[in-house]
């Protein structure tokens, strides 16, 4: 979470190939909590195909259309659930 803050943009990162306001997104996103301890997982959401099959962008930043988005956030609520679930180890 950026708490609120704000990214200033000098430079984009990934024009070309991406057009300007793609890269100013991709941008955003790589820069946004930067500080954060420890470091964040960033998402760029996108049904852009251009944008999504960009090549030599940074690997900081991952780049999904929606549905692999959603597909991500219920595996991972399944793997805490199930998690959850489990009885605790029981020593003898």
């Amino acid at each position: 979470m950026t708490n609120g803050g704000h990214v200033e943009i000098i430079n984009v990162d990934g024009h070309p190939p991406l057009d300007h306001e793609d890269a100013c997104v991709f941008t955003t996103a790589l820069q946004a909590a930067d500080d954060a301890a420890p470091p964040s997982i960033k998402y760029c959401v996108t049904r852009d195909h251009g944008f999504r099959q960009a090549t030599n962008l940074s690997p900081n930043v991952l780049v999904l259309y929606p549905y692999e988005f959603v597909t991500l956030v219920r595996r991972s609520r399944g793997a805490l659930a199930a998690r959850k679930m489990r009885p605790p180890f029981q020593q003898p």
